[in-house]
């Protein structure tokens, strides 16, 4: 992917943080927000795709935080990597994460790239190879449950929350009014 020229609003923050990590629901616009700001203030750009073994054997928590750990270890002292390691089952989702979060805190940001509404993200994950594997309620399903749970689970860190659609940040009370329209469509 070739880094794009600035979108409005995302370089003027405070980026200084040296290890920055960008998540996101798949084809949020991770990779693109995480380019776009390693370009601009010379983060070493981390493909999280090729660093992680979607394959490897054995899954679980102490399988996980070992592998997780080694990683995130590996980057460095100075990046920017387009997701946050994630352990299974979805429980214990960020454990590995979290671990490392605690001693590196006044270090780590983390955006997260929003893609809303609902319906801009299905025509562009619609547009992407290899999306077709999963029914459109499926993909519903993933994207609230990312919102909901996964999300959420964020909230007391150093986080920024970049809609990529608009490309602005929006304020902590704006995401937090979008989980609870979200949580309305779960509960129907």
């Amino acid at each position: 992917m070739e880094p794009c020229s600035p979108m409005p609003d995302l370089l003027n923050t405070n980026l200084s943080f040296p290890k920055i990590f960008v998540t996101g629901i798949y084809g949020g616009g991770k990779s693109t927000t995480a380019h776009t700001i390693s370009k601009h203030t010379n983060h070493p750009y981390q493909n999280f795709d090729k660093l992680w073994s979607y394959s490897r054997k054995p899954h679980g928590a102490i399988a996980d935080d070992a592998y997780i750990s080694a990683m995130l270890h590996q980057l460095g002292p100075r990046f920017i990597i387009d997701a946050i390691p994630f352990n299974s089952p979805a429980s214990e989702f960020y454990l590995s994460f979290n671990k490392f979060y605690q001693t590196h805190s006044d270090e780590i940001l983390i955006i997260c790239a929003l893609c809303r509404p609902l319906e801009k993200w299905l025509l562009r994950i619609a547009k992407k190879s290899g999306m077709g594997r999963l029914s459109q309620k499926s993909h519903i399903a993933n994207y609230i449950d990312f919102h909901i749970n996964i999300l959420t689970s964020l909230n007391e860190r150093n986080i920024l929350y970049y809609e990529t659609v608009t490309q602005t940040y929006l304020p902590r009370e704006v995401v937090d009014e979008f989980v609870g329209e979200l949580r309305k469509i779960d509960d129907q």
